[in-house]
């Protein structure tokens, strides 16, 4: 498999969490993976990206419009995400236009969790490449019952 994701939104969101997750899944799959991070964390809100690059790659960095997928935790980053997706890439937005995992998570008393309910959201799309159960294995204990309210979340997109 060769993917590169992107993963961004703000300072707080847990970006650098997701993609800890989704390189030990990789890891875990067998395949190599390259990972960047650019953090704006010195303030909170500030903007926050990582770079996945999933199989044979040289460079942690995706050059601009060379990315697979866009995960955005915050649609306020979606510009700064769509620079470095290409043009008929996937895009994941934590939005109330499509599914809101900011105000899920508040709704159960744990904004801190968005994070892992939105991977929860979108790992019900097949094209995802990674899967409820190879996700769900390397996830902290205390963070599978947020995963499973994304996974079962019944809005649509």
């Amino acid at each position: 498999m060769n993917k590169q994701i992107i993963i961004n939104g703000v300072g707080g969101q847990g970006v650098i969490f997701l993609s800890q997750i989704l390189s030990k899944v990789t890891l875990n799959k067998g395949f190599k993976i390259k990972v960047a991070e650019t953090l704006g964390m010195a303030r909170r809100g500030g903007s926050v990206i990582s770079f996945l690059k999933i199989g044979d790659y040289n460079s942690p960095m995706i050059i601009p419009k060379d990315g697979d997928i866009l995960i955005c935790l915050h649609e306020n980053e979606l510009d700064n995400g769509l620079y470095y997706l290409k043009e008929n890439g996937k895009i994941y937005l934590n939005s109330n236009k499509y599914f809101d995992a900011t105000q899920v998570a508040l709704k159960h008393n744990n904004p801190k969790m968005t994070n892992v309910i939105f991977l929860g959201y979108i790992t019900k799309d097949r094209d995802f490449p990674f899967s409820y159960e190879e996700i769900i294995e390397v996830l902290p204990e205390k963070s599978k019952n947020y995963f499973d309210i994304g996974y079962h979340e019944s809005k649509s997109n």
